[in-house]
């Protein structure tokens, strides 16, 4: 892949090793407290498959890893896996979230953060 970008393109690959804060999801000593999805409660689509046509004066349904954030800071996320959470997480938090819950399966996930920790700062260094 890289020579054709490097022939196609005219592009060179550049690695660069730095050192980030991140954030390690785990479980607590107590077990974790996460619901686990249930079967048919949120539909999946993609770009192939989007959505279907919700009739008139009915609930659109959930996609399935969607998140809903609200500007008091509530995190709503449904039927999404533990590496769709970090992902999530990261973007909202500013900084990588890597999972080593080692939970498998979806969940609904509902976190009441403070609003300042879920927009990352940008144009500033942590």
């Amino acid at each position: 892949m890289q020579g054709l970008l490097e022939d196609r393109f005219k592009l060179k690959v550049h690695r660069v090793t730095k050192e980030a804060d991140i954030y390690l999801l785990t479980v607590a000593k107590g077990g974790h407290k996460f619901q686990q999805t249930k079967e048919g409660s949120c539909v999946f689509s993609d770009i192939n498959h989007p959505l279907p046509a919700t009739p008139p004066g009915q609930p659109r349904p959930r996609n399935c890893g969607s998140v809903n954030v609200t500007p008091n800071g509530v995190f709503d996320g449904y039927g999404g896996t533990m590496t769709n959470l970090c992902t999530q997480l990261g973007l909202r938090l500013g900084r990588e979230v890597i999972d080593k819950t080692g939970l498998a399966g979806r969940f609904d996930v509902l976190l009441e953060l403070p609003p300042s920790d879920m927009m990352p700062q940008f144009g500033t260094e942590t």
